[in-house]
Parts: structure tokens; C-alpha cells; sequence
């Protein structure tokens, strides 16, 4: 037996909502969803309604009935990733994160920082997609990964600071659209602290400077237009947070060393 065999993925899927969803049909399969986004959602089944926080993570079980669904509160746009899968390994990760689950939601776990997690589904739904045979084993790393992102976020010491929360917004507001333009110390003022202590409290949380998430998650932008899109350049350049295609290109080529054309033209950043 195959060390990945105990874990087969039926679907990793990304879906931006502002209206309610179909009711789950029944299933017998496990998985884990992330629900981002400001303000709440709704969840109806078996009669019973119950509005949410967002953003938290949520845990998907055997439902040999279904009826379940989630649903948008006055319109709210809510960000749902999620994947499932059946075998073991899938099973035991979701029995273990049910036990840190909140005691009035048995499937629910608000975390203050989901980055990292955004991150590893981004790559996991890469891969689901374009369905590499020679790369399959990834996925299940990947879940690996996920699993200890998850407990790394558990163990976080931060869950009450405020400039953390305000550090959690900002790196959604730039994953949700890396293209826009930002002016983070214009930011940093509206949440009413300086810019310098909000640079350092976002590195602790993100691992990496300000500026440096924004480039990565403006090239990943880039990486999947360029390969994925008809786009011209120009316009990609556009999209990414470049106006000047120039500069766009320097990027890349600074970045990948290739031009962007020549990226075009090679397989996925994360599939080498």
C-alpha cells in the first residue's frame, strides 16, 4: 500500500456568494471549509436557523440525510473554500479538529489567522484542477500541511490583541484582490495606530513584511492569468496592480526570471 493511499479527494472547490445555496445532498464523505468575509452567514437545517461570525473554519461529516445550507445575510458576499475527501486519514483529522470545536457549534472553529490556510487551499485547488497523476501524492501533503496550519492557529497566543485583528483584514482585503491599490499607512490610521507598529505586528502574523505579501499574492495573480486567461499582458499588468506594462514586466522577470511571455509558456510556479 501506497504511504498516500489512505486519502482520496472528491472535490476542492472556491465559490464567492451573495445568495443562499442548495441544500446538501446526502453524503458519506469527510472535509473542512473556510467561510471568509465580513460580517454573517446563515446555516438552516432540520427547521432551525442560525446566524454566524465570519470568517471561521467549519468541518464537514457523513450526512446519510442531508438538508443543510448556508445562506447570505442581507446580501452579504461570504468567501467559501472547502474540500472533501474519504479514507482514513481525512476521517481522523476531522475527528480531532471536532474536539476543538466551539461547544454551541460542534462543527465551527473561529481562528484569528487564516492566511496560511488560504494559502494551502489555493495550492491544493491548483492541483485538484489540473489533476497531475505524477503529482497526486501532493494533495495528501498538502492536507498534512493544512492540518498543521490549523493547529498552528489553535495554539495562537495573539487571539486577543486588536492589531491582530486589524492585521487579519488587511492580508484578506490583499488575497481577496491583490491588484488594488493599497495605501497601508492610510490604513493604518483609520484603525488608529501608527504605521510602524502596524508593519511589525503584520509581520508576526503573516510571517513576512507588508509589501513582500503583497508582491507574492500580486504574483500568484499573475502566474494564474498569464497561464489560465486569455488576457493580453497589458491587461494582466493592469489586473495585477501594474498601470505601466513595463513595470509589470520587470516584475516577473525579477521575480521568475522569465518575461512574461516566456512565463506564459511554462508550467504552473507551484506545479515545478
Amino acid at each position: 500500500m501506497n504511504y498516500f493511499d489512505d486519502v482520496g479527494f472528491l472535490s476542492v472547490d472556491h465559490v464567492v456568494s451573495r445568495s443562499n445555496g442548495k441544500p446538501s445532498t446526502p453524503h458519506d464523505f469527510w472535509g473542512i471549509g473556510l467561510m471568509l468575509g465580513d460580517g454573517y452567514v446563515k446555516i438552516t437545517g432540520n427547521d432551525k436557523m442560525k446566524l454566524i461570525k465570519m470568517p471561521f473554519l467549519y468541518l464537514i461529516r457523513p450526512n446519510p440525510e442531508g438538508g443543510g445550507s448556508w445562506g447570505s445575510v442581507d446580501g452579504t458576499p461570504r468567501d467559501n473554500r472547502w474540500f472533501t475527501a474519504q479514507g482514513a486519514r481525512m476521517e481522523r483529522l476531522v475527528a480531532a479538529l471536532s474536539e476543538k470545536a466551539e461547544t454551541d457549534s460542534p462543527f465551527l472553529i473561529h481562528l484569528k489567522s487564516y492566511q496560511e490556510l488560504i494559502h494551502l487551499h489555493d495550492k491544493m485547488l491548483h492541483l485538484f484542477q489540473h489533476n497531475i497523476p505524477s503529482k497526486a501524492y501532493h494533495l495528501a501533503v498538502c492536507l498534512e500541511e493544512f492540518a498543521g496550519a490549523v493547529y498552528d492557529a489553535l495554539a495562537d497566543t495573539r487571539q486577543n490583541s486588536p492589531v491582530f485583528d486589524y492585521a487579519a483584514k488587511i492580508a484578506e482585503k490583499i488575497s481577496s484582490d491583490p491588484g488594488a491599490e493599497y495605501d497601508f499607512p492610510l490604513l493604518a490610521r483609520d484603525y488608529r495606530i501608527s504605521y510602524d507598529h502596524f508593519r511589525r505586528c503584520f509581520q508576526e502574523y503573516a510571517g513576512k513584511p507588508l509589501y513582500e505579501f503583497l508582491l507574492e499574492k500580486r504574483l500568484a495573480l499573475a502566474d494564474s492569468l498569464l497561464r489560465e486567461s486569455r488576457w493580453s499582458i497589458k491587461e494582466i499588468s493592469e489586473r495585477c496592480g501594474f498601470p505601466r506594462q513595463a513595470e509589470f514586466a520587470r516584475f516577473v522577470k525579477k521575480r521568475t526570471g522569465l518575461t512574461p511571455s516566456e512565463l506564459r509558456k511554462k508550467p504552473s510556479l507551484d506545479s515545478e
